[in-house]
């Protein structure tokens, strides 16, 4: 498990981090995460700036048996920063990596409220995979855990049809899959 001394010490990071301007909604390039350092916090707090190193202990080397308990961490990021194409598309990177380990829940936990909190941003992902991408995670989600529950299988068709508004075609596709042929809004 991972120390709760280290979670502590994340967690008043990412409070620093957080009060940067960039993630002020309502400022001028609002969620572009721009130089070196930026970029690399933003990766290193959802635990994806290190892919395949088969001597740590845990996350870089593909275990993410431990991921519920840096969830907070993850949590918090997502909740005030989410709305920023690249704290999303780096969360993808992190769902993409972590299969089954990731519950529906915390999925639909981060993402829908950025689909649909009324701010203009998710317009900024208009042109980039964000959507393909979140496509793909809940595709992987709905194999991972078939069959789906009622509940997930609901948050889960509600953000495909958000998705679809957006223009994602594999979005549709997927609505019509076993997966959600049976479950109605």
């Amino acid at each position: 498990s991972v120390d709760n001394n280290a979670i502590d010490i994340l967690m008043a990071c990412l409070n620093r981090l957080l009060q940067e301007r960039c993630f002020q909604r309502d400022t001028y390039h609002a969620g572009k995460i721009h130089g070196f350092v930026m970029p690399q916090m933003i990766q290193d707090f959802l635990f994806v700036s290190v892919k395949d190193a088969p001597a740590s202990t845990r996350f870089a080397n593909g275990d993410w048996s431990n991921l519920g308990s840096v969830m907070p961490i993850i949590d918090r990021l997502m909740s005030e920063a989410g709305w920023s194409a690249f704290v999303m598309e780096t969360y993808l990177t992190l769902c993409e990596r972590t299969g089954p380990a990731l519950s529906v829940a915390d999925f639909t936990k981060h993402v829908f409220p950025h689909l649909n909190d009324g701010f203009a941003h998710p317009e900024s992902w208009r042109g980039t995979l964000i959507p393909a991408r979140i496509s793909g995670v809940i595709q992987a989600l709905a194999d991972a855990n078939y069959p789906l529950n009622e509940e997930d299988a609901r948050c889960l068709l509600t953000i495909l049809d958000h998705l679809i508004d957006m223009g994602d075609r594999r979005a549709a596709a997927l609505q019509q899959s076993s997966h959600f042929r049976n479950i109605q809004l």
